[in-house]
């Protein structure tokens, strides 16, 4: 079974079942571990390998299935018998290890939460996926009082959260989801949406979201304001951003980093997915978290940031904390936004 990952970066990605009993063996791993995608590569010494496989496959999903249910079960029997605490509630934050710019901003949001029980969940590696199963376990098991999600929308990603629990969605992204009259016409008296910039509040209220509230990007100043400068990191240009995969956001990263390049200025990436495109592996300096990612946009002169929606952006604003001076392109939405 070979996981969605590279196995040259995560090797304990490939996973062997081996002996007369491997199906056992793969069906309970599976079944242990719901955070573990599904195989996506699957190789057997049978004549009649299609059929087979896809029987193995197919019973811990049924069994992913059946625990789904019992522990939306649960979790409602729960908020019936528990309603939440709002005088001082545990807060729940939702996020994704695959957005660096949406984990600090939770773990910021959640520091401010002063004398409240808060926890983060997210992808716990790199090769591991969320679904339906793994949120219900994270309720169940911090059994949160307010739930907050930056980019999120109950019932597009915590549709078995109780009506009785508040939940909290920050759009800092123009996403599919955030846009779809379908999801909005679901919302609940309980849900509190806001966006970042104005021109996404007025394209979510116009779609059907009720009440939808500005709620405007910030930075964590004391992450960013003792950054050092590295002369190891001292480039022109620094460009701190994922490129995974394909899409129209990600060609857009890739068409203003090459030409940063081309410009003939020092230019440095950072971030997942440079690596595995040839053009840019010259250039590509790893992925910085915390004090080094201070120190990127500290020991350079200019900090690229790509945004087709807004450049009133966490992002733009940690460059200026951090000393440095942000390179943006002019949007239409900047007058508005500033």
């Amino acid at each position: 079974a070979l996981h969605a990952a590279d196995p040259k970066d995560y090797p304990e990605n490939f996973i062997f079942c081996g002996g007369f009993d491997w199906e056992v063996k793969f069906h309970r791993m599976m079944m242990s571990n719901s955070w573990l995608p599904f195989p996506g590569i699957c190789l057997c010494l049978k004549d009649d390998y299609d059929a087979y496989l896809k029987g193995v496959v197919e019973r811990p999903v049924m069994g992913r299935n059946r625990s789904t249910l019992r522990l939306a079960y649960e979790l409602g029997d729960h908020y019936r018998k528990n309603p939440p605490n709002l005088s001082k509630p545990r807060v729940l934050f939702l996020t994704s290890l695959f957005t660096t710019v949406l984990q600090y901003v939770s773990a910021d949001l959640a520091g401010g939460f002063e004398g409240m029980e808060t926890r983060i969940s997210m992808e716990p590696k790199p090769w591991y996926r969320g679904s339906r199963l793994t949120t219900l376990e994270t309720l169940l098991a911090f059994k949160p009082d307010l739930v907050v999600q930056v980019d999120g929308i109950r019932a597009a990603n915590c549709g078995d959260l109780p009506a009785s629990v508040p939940y909290v969605g920050w759009a800092q992204d123009r996403l599919a989801r955030l846009l779809d009259p379908g999801l909005a016409s679901k919302g609940l008296p309980l849900d509190l949406q806001f966006a970042m910039w104005p021109q996404m509040q007025k394209e979510m209220t116009e779609i059907g979201h009720k009440g939808v509230g500005i709620l405007p990007p910030a930075a964590n100043v004391s992450k960013m304001s003792n950054a050092t400068i590295r002369q190891d990191m001292t480039c022109d240009i620094a460009y701190v951003t994922n490129v995974p995969g394909e899409g129209p956001r990600v060609e857009d990263r890739l068409g203003e980093a090459r030409r940063a390049i081309a410009s003939g200025l020092k230019t440095r990436l950072y971030g997942v997915g440079w690596k595995e495109r040839p053009e840019f592996q010259p250039y590509w300096y790893g992925v910085v978290q915390g004090a080094d990612l201070a120190s990127a946009y500290a020991s350079a002169k200019l900090c690229l940031h790509v945004n087709q929606d807004t450049n009133a952006h966490p992002r733009v604003f940690e460059v200026f904390a951090a000393g440095s001076v942000p390179l943006v392109r002019r949007l239409p939405s900047d007058t508005l936004d500033f």
